[in-house]
């Protein structure tokens, strides 16, 4: 099965100054966060096989470095095609890829809301700068085969 999936959210300036108190950023690659409601998501599911993936995912800027948050729970067989897409996903930033990989995201086993929100996220820095004025975020799922 060919998983075509790209998701699209908009970061406007004010959005990307969120600020984490967790130690600093130099020291750390990794720190967790509570799901927001303003942050992108998607639910993912396969026509005819049993259960879903839902995702939500942000981006957070730590002393000039842009860190990638996200958190999923997966239901039925979900659960393992959503451990395959999540190893062939890129994170892309007005175009660019920024980071492949995102198995880092926080599996939720038992979600307190069907949104996700106030869920613990885990951030992952992508030792890249964030790009001036308006960003566009992409999740892209598509590459790459899940079987």
């Amino acid at each position: 099965m060919k998983a075509f999936l790209k998701h699209t959210f908009i970061v406007i300036g004010l959005l990307v100054c969120f600020s984490v108190s967790s130690g600093s950023a130099h020291a750390q690659n990794t720190f967790s966060v509570p799901v927001k409601s303003n942050w992108g998501g998607g639910t993912f599911g396969v026509t005819g096989e049993p259960g879903k993936w839902k995702y939500r995912y942000f981006i957070v800027e730590r002393n000039g470095v842009v860190f990638v948050c996200g958190a999923g729970h997966a239901t039925g067989r979900m659960q393992e095609f959503a451990w395959q897409m999540q190893q062939r996903a890129e994170v892309k930033l007005n175009g660019k890829t920024y980071l492949r990989n995102i198995q880092f995201f926080k599996r939720v086993r038992r979600p307190n809301s069907e949104s996700l929100v106030g869920e613990e996220a885990k951030c992952k820095s992508t030792r890249k700068k964030m790009p001036p004025g308006r960003v566009n975020i992409e999740v892209d799922l598509s590459p790459g085969f899940v079987r």
